[in-house]
């Protein structure tokens, strides 16, 4: 039962020491105030907006839509703004938020950009699917 106690207190200590050790080494404050939860991602039939905290720091940001297919689409303008919009055709999309000072990557995510309703119905009239 000793050993037992031992060993639990030794993994309870590392993993108390673990985040200080990681804070100090300027691991945690590389992302400083900029947090991925503070910026989320929507989309419509022909758009995609980032939604952003300016809160909690992130300014002047642009948006970066990767289609995979295509390649990469030209950014969206740098702003201030707390949604930036680009208008895209449907498909799926590697989307990246970059702020400054230090073009940081804030957050990526993969986005669906669905067919409009008319679009998918006329899919249905032409093909018999959508």
């Amino acid at each position: 039962m000793t050993t037992f106690r031992k060993i639990l207190g030794y993994s309870v200590a590392t993993v108390a020491t673990v985040p200080l050790v990681l804070a100090g080494s300027g691991v945690a404050q590389a992302m400083g105030p900029q947090l991925p939860g503070s910026v989320y991602f929507t989309s419509t039939s022909n758009s995609i907006t980032a939604h952003i905290d300016a809160s909690r720091g992130i300014t002047w940001c642009a948006l970066f839509p990767d289609s995979g297919n295509l390649g990469p689409i030209p950014a969206s303008e740098w702003t201030d703004a707390p949604t930036i919009t680009m208008y895209v055709e449907p498909g799926t999309y590697t989307v990246a938020l970059y702020c400054d000072p230090d073009m940081t990557n804030v957050k990526q995510e993969q986005v669906n950009v669905p067919p409009s309703l008319i679009d998918q119905l006329i899919d249905l009239l032409e093909t018999g699917s959508s």
